[in-house]
């Protein structure tokens, strides 16, 4: 990606740095954005694990390849994936190990007290998921 400078504002600097390309770019305004979309394979089945309040949550990993990796140790990231969203969980329950995942959705930032003293873990909150390609029958349906 080639990335350059705007051109600076009349009187002012610029700490804008821009790939030319970005849809979400608002001008004269600070616009932030939360959006991930992964594509990777599942790293084993979902799990449920109910909330204190009530509900459930649906948890899975998915094993993401780096293009350009610098080492084979730096060749994958794990990356954990969760939905409070009943009606996309519905769809997780059918994926099983090996099937290719895309999840569009947020990075969220998990605080918590723990025994031994906070804690904290970062996680990728679906909103749409979908089951790209079935890890052995391949047979693609969405989620």
């Amino acid at each position: 990606m080639d990335i350059s400078e705007e051109p600076l504002p009349r009187g002012g600097t610029s700490d804008v740095v821009s790939s030319g390309s970005d849809p979400h770019r608002v001008v004269g305004a600070t616009a932030h954005v939360n959006e991930i979309v992964l594509v990777g394979r599942l790293s084993g089945a979902p799990e449920w694990k109910s909330l204190p309040g009530g509900g459930q949550v649906a948890v899975w990993r998915l094993i993401v390849e780096h293009r350009d990796a610098r080492s084979p140790q730096d060749a994958i990231d794990t990356i954990r994936c969760v939905t409070y969203d009943a009606s996309v969980q519905d769809g997780v329950r059918g994926w099983r190990h090996g099937d290719v995942i895309e999840v569009r959705g947020s990075l969220r930032h998990r605080f918590w007290r723990g025994p031994e003293g906070p804690r904290g873990l970062y996680e990728v909150e679906a909103a749409v998921a979908l089951r790209r390609h079935g890890g052995a029958s391949g047979d693609g349906a969405p989620v």
